[in-house]
């Protein structure tokens, strides 16, 4: 502590070289001026003492303001603490804090090594992806190998890595967010994380999750190879332009929608389209999720779920699959929950839904940032009535990358005012 205010530290490295979150608060400007200026100079003589001098601030601080900042050295957090040209986060938490809306993407925002930066070193995030892959038993084993590896036996966008992966994922970083102690006012899934939020609110169980998960991708791999494409336009503009064996996979927002099914169908749609001036690619998929073609596959979900315990939500949830809150009776019936895979998204009437009951901060927990950059182009995002932020960076470096930004939306929500556990957040090492 010094006379002007506090300082403390969360280490979230292994020595010498992984990124670090420092935190500190002082009961106003000038003197958080004073203590992030003292903390510069301190820092400016740790030589190679960097994580002993972070391990000496490791304590919970408070102050009417508070101040953060992202480090794995002491010349970046030296250079960061510039007051002229600060690389820190500040803040000075309000009164009312904006309800968090907690965002869980769907396949299609996987990739290479995703979050394989916090994988053992977050004990929350190793215990809950274990424990999907757990359940999963020898085929768990297979999948956990070709995430971890170099160079994967089967693609990150094969059925059975996909899916199964965004979804522990998923489920891993809101478990996560919660031990840190954030709670959200509703959850909204995309895709696969509609079925990680269902878990999360209690309608399901994880095993039964797991179970169902696994009987769709497997079936998936005996449907006629598919995929999808991301057309700039309109469902409506791009209706007539459809083959018929091509279905409308998600509504993302104005101009933004994904069309999926079949390769040759695919091929022709693609033409089609491009002929008449609309752009579109194909997307990172080897399925043709949301699209008959998927309904084999959700019919072994069906025989999976069938029978097994499914429960009311016990947190606010909204599905992307009806735009609309999930009810008592579709949280009940196994086949809301079986057949979403074949059942487009309808993000941009979702999210119409969530921030028509005011502001958010919205915070995606899964892979990539993907879902994060459609959410930011929502005009209550772009207005500043709401905002939105992402756990994992979207094409990490290195596995530093992961960590780095995990801690920097610890340092964002602390410095606004959330109920940060920093000794939670402190346990990422």
């Amino acid at each position: 502590m010094t006379s002007h205010g506090q300082v403390g530290g969360t280490v979230s490295a292994e020595r010498g070289s992984m990124s670090r979150l420092l935190v500190w608060a002082a009961p106003d400007e000038v003197s958080e001026r004073s203590v992030r200026l003292s903390l510069r100079r301190w820092m400016s003589r740790c030589g190679d003492g960097f994580d002993r001098v972070a391990d000496t601030w490791s304590q919970p601080v408070q102050g009417a303001v508070r101040g953060a900042v992202v480090a794995s050295s002491g010349p970046e957090a030296v250079q960061a603490l510039d007051l002229e040209r600060p690389g820190v986060v500040l803040g000075r938490p309000a009164p009312e804090l904006a309800p968090v809306a907690l965002l869980l993407p769907g396949e299609g925002a996987q990739h290479h090594r995703m979050a394989v930066g916090i994988y053992r070193h977050d004990p929350v995030a190793t215990e809950a992806i274990d424990e999907v892959l757990d359940l999963m038993g020898a085929e768990g084993d297979r999948v956990r190998a070709d995430w971890l590896a170099e160079a994967p036996l089967l693609s990150p966008h094969h059925p059975m890595r996909a899916l199964p992966m965004v979804f522990a994922v998923d489920y891993a970083l809101a478990k996560v967010l919660l031990a840190w102690g954030i709670r959200p006012g509703v959850l909204v899934g995309q895709g696969v994380g509609e079925l990680a939020a269902a878990v999360l609110a209690g309608v399901v169980s994880l095993p039964d999750a797991v179970d169902m998960l696994v009987a769709v991708a497997f079936e998936l791999l005996a449907a006629p190879a598919g995929g999808a494409l991301a057309v700039a336009a309109g469902a409506a503009e791009a209706a007539p332009h459809l083959d018929r064996e091509v279905s409308l996979a998600a509504d993302n927002g104005p101009g933004q929608i994904i069309v999926s099914g079949v390769d040759g169908a695919l091929r022709r749609t693609e033409q089609s389209l491009r002929a008449v001036g609309i752009s579109c690619m194909r997307v990172r998929a080897e399925a043709a999720y949301r699209s008959n073609v998927a309904v084999p596959a959700c019919d072994a979900g069906m025989d999976a779920l069938r029978g097994k315990l499914l429960r009311p939500p016990t947190w606010p949830l909204l599905s992307t699959t009806t735009a609309a809150p999930v009810s008592a009776e579709e949280a009940t019936d196994p086949a809301f929950w079986a057949y979403q895979a074949s059942r487009p998204v309808r993000l941009r009437e979702t999210l119409n839904l969530l921030f028509a009951g005011g502001g958010y901060r919205c915070i995606t927990a899964g892979p990539g940032q993907g879902l994060a950059s459609l959410v930011r182009r929502h005009v209550a995002v772009a207005t500043g009535a709401s905002s939105v932020s992402s756990l994992l960076c979207a094409r990490p470096r290195n596995a530093d990358d992961d960590r780095r930004t995990v801690l920097a939306e610890a340092a964002r929500l602390w410095a606004s005012g959330y109920p940060v556990d920093l000794e939670q957040v402190h346990r990422l090492a």
